[in-house]
């Protein structure tokens, strides 16, 4: 886990009916879940789960099936300065159990009216999007809009930009 750096994003394929769901519904993808990491001696990721957290990257990942760390090519230290600062203003937050249904809504109808005009609390790609928008990036869709297989396609489609490193 030498390679990883502040500011880049851990992708998780989580096991379970939630999972499975949130695959299903934000299909094509693997990911039920990110985050993103924050540090790396030792490797601690801040995610969105029961209220926004930072925990070991071990923790973050030891229930996956599968992980990977999604990290763009060429940012400059400043840029995941600000990004960590970012998703680090948010730590604490309450999670976003309703943003959940209204991701369902937006699957179910193929939409993201939902989202774009309900959403309010975090979720943990809303967590990614965010501190990445605070740096002017984003992965194709709204902040509020973001799920997990977003990211996923995005980091995929632009491959000179993001590296794919398997973890689990």
């Amino acid at each position: 886990m030498t390679d990883l750096v502040p500011g880049d994003i851990l992708g998780v394929q989580g096991v379970g009916w939630l999972s499975e769901h949130i695959i299903e519904a934000t299909a094509p993808g693997p990911l039920s879940h990110v985050g993103l990491i924050i540090a790396v001696q030792p490797a601690l990721v801040i995610e969105a789960l029961t209220r926004v957290r930072t925990r070991p990257l071990a923790r973050s990942i030891e229930d996956a099936a599968h992980a990977w760390v999604l990290q763009p090519i060429g940012l400059s230290q400043e840029q995941r300065d600000r990004i960590v600062a970012r998703a680090c203003t948010m730590s604490a937050d309450s999670y976003g159990y309703a943003d959940i249904a209204w991701q369902g809504l937006d699957a179910l109808f193929h939409t993201r009216w939902f989202t774009a005009h309900l959403a309010r609390k975090l979720i943990c790609s809303m967590l990614v999007a965010d501190a990445y928008g605070a740096d002017g990036m984003n992965f194709g869709v709204s902040e509020r809009s973001a799920n997990p297989n977003d990211i996923w396609r995005y980091a995929q489609a632009y491959p000179a930009h993001y590296r794919i490193i398997a973890l689990k």
